[in-house]
């Protein structure tokens, strides 16, 4: 048998992407805004969704970013806009779905506010890990 006909079992692959290096602060910024929007969207704020935005923006460096002009300055339509580039409406979809994750009573409003903003963004489906901590490893990831 040649080395050509010696077939070695590949592992399985999971579908999650991981970016190469952590997005510009040009993007965190929208993705953060949008974070919090769909941490609200169910118009009540669980105190574990939450500390989800706060671990990723105090990881972005942007601790305080509710009290930054740009926060306010920002609507959906503005922060899917800024976000131009693939990589960057994966990390979104990314982080919004680890704050739906983390939120253990989900309403409908929450599920359509994520399809809404995924058809604004103009993105694919992306597959994320189950577990709740390697979920958020990747977001970090996209982040900081």
């Amino acid at each position: 048998m040649t080395d050509a006909q010696v077939q070695t079992p590949s592992a399985p692959k999971s579908g999650v992407i991981h970016p190469p290096r952590p997005l510009h602060r040009k993007y965190v910024e929208p993705i953060l805004y949008l974070a919090e929007r769909m941490a609200r969207s169910d118009k009540e704020l669980a105190a574990a969704e939450r500390r989800v935005v706060d671990v990723l923006a105090k990881h972005a460096g942007l601790k305080d970013f509710r009290a930054k002009s740009w926060y306010r300055e920002l609507s959906d339509v503005t922060a899917c806009k800024r976000l131009d580039i693939d990589a960057a409406k994966r990390g979104c979809l990314v982080v919004l779905t680890l704050v739906l994750k983390a939120d253990i009573k989900k309403k409908p409003e929450e599920h359509e506010y994520f399809t809404r903003l995924r058809m604004l963004l103009g993105a694919e489906p992306i597959i994320v890990p189950i577990d709740l901590e390697l979920h958020k490893q990747l977001a970090l990831e996209y982040v900081s």
